[in-house]
C-alpha cells in the first residue's frame, strides 16, 4: 500500500479534543463499498468538519501494514467499521480491526469502535 499522505489520506487535526491527529479512521473493504457508500460518508463527515483517515490504496495480497496506517489507528479517536460482504475475508481488514481492538485494550483509551 503505497501512495502520498494526500492521496490516502486527510490531514490530521492536533486539536482534538483528546491531541489525536485524527476523529475517525474508517476501515472497509474498497471493491466492496469505496465507490458507494464510504465516500459518502467520508464527503458527510469532511463537510461536518471532521477529521477522518481512510486509506486509499488497494491492498495486494501479502503485504504489511504500513507505517502511516501503523500511526493512524492509535491516532483516531473514533473506529467506523464498514463491515460488508467480503470485509473478513480480507486479510489487510481484519489487521486493521486486531489493531483497532489492541488499542481499546489499553486501559487508558477512550476510543470508541462501531459499526
Amino acid at each position: 500500500m503505497a501512495g502520498t499522505s494526500e492521496a490516502r489520506t486527510s490531514h490530521g487535526n492536533l486539536n482534538t479534543p483528546d491531541g489525536s491527529a485524527y476523529d475517525v479512521f474508517v476501515s472497509f473493504r474498497g471493491p466492496d463499498t469505496r465507490c458507494v457508500f464510504t465516500d459518502v460518508l467520508y464527503v458527510f463527515m469532511k463537510e461536518k468538519g471532521i477529521c477522518v483517515f481512510r486509506d486509499m490504496e488497494e491492498v495486494r495480497h501479502g503485504e504489511e501494514i504500513g507505517d502511516e496506517l501503523r500511526r493512524a489507528v492509535p491516532d483516531s479517536r473514533i473506529y467506523v467499521v464498514v463491515f460488508s460482504k467480503d470485509y473478513a475475508s480480507s486479510a489487510w481488514c481484519l489487521r486493521e480491526l486486531a489493531m483497532m481492538v489492541d488499542c481499546l485494550r489499553d486501559p487508558a483509551s477512550r476510543k470508541v469502535i462501531t459499526s
